[in-house]
């Protein structure tokens, strides 16, 4: 695994090749999760342009998988979803910069966030003051597990592991998928890297495993954009 992450991280350092010349840009992601401008002279383009577009092909036949075929889809370490969250209510645990961080993003997103921490810091106090996109409500009090009912989601920046599990513990009993912060064996879901070209959004993760190389993927793919 170590071999293939530091052979992926020295191929990001070289320069990528240009893009093709059509009337608009693809992209291509491969096995080790790297996002490489599409080009014809690459042995994935034939598999990346969709039908209906500029060298596509519309017929069935070619679309049908042939049993020759080798398999396209390599193991995944983690399935990444986009998930909806215009006007769904989210709960953040915590006031901390780290809650603050999530909070953004999640209201960014266009849910509706509590933020349940008796102190938050100044920089959730400004963020209530001018959330991004979905309304922000701070509630300076302690938690509690019905909170998470009718949650979409939730996030928690637990002060140790004692509370870390009982914030997982409240959120999945009610069914909410839940992620406390730096604590791994107590989410459900993950975050990764994010870049934000909306509505084009790419998600960006090594499972934990090279965040190194997630960051420097990522500013490849903002350099492109």
């Amino acid at each position: 695994m170590n071999e293939q992450v530091g052979a992926a991280f020295e191929a990001f350092r070289e320069p990528s090749p240009p893009l093709p010349p059509c009337g608009g840009s693809a992209t291509i992601l491969t096995a080790m999760g790297r996002m490489t401008p599409a080009s014809p002279h690459n042995p994935a383009w034939r598999h990346a342009i969709r039908p209906g577009r500029p060298g596509g092909s519309d017929t069935a036949a070619q679309r049908r998988p042939s049993a020759l075929s080798p398999r396209r889809m390599q193991p995944l370490a983690t399935l990444p979803l986009f998930l909806p969250l215009e006007g769904r209510r989210a709960i953040v645990v915590g006031g901390s910069e780290a809650a603050a961080w999530k909070a953004e993003l999640l209201s960014a997103a266009g849910a509706r966030v509590a933020v349940l921490s008796p102190e938050p810091c100044a920089e959730m106090e400004a963020l209530a003051a001018g959330p991004p996109g979905g309304t922000l409500r701070l509630e300076r009090r302690r938690w509690s597990g019905s909170d998470f009912e009718g949650a979409a989601l939730a996030v928690a920046a637990a002060e140790d592991e004692s509370e870390a599990g009982a914030v997982f513990a409240a959120a999945r009993a009610r069914g909410v998928p839940v992620n406390v912060i730096d604590r791994p064996a107590f989410c459900t879901f993950q975050f990764g890297a994010i870049v934000n070209r909306s509505p084009l959004v790419v998600g960006i993760s090594t499972d934990g495993a090279a965040p190194v190389l997630g960051q420097a993927v990522r500013s490849r793919i903002e350099a492109l954009l």
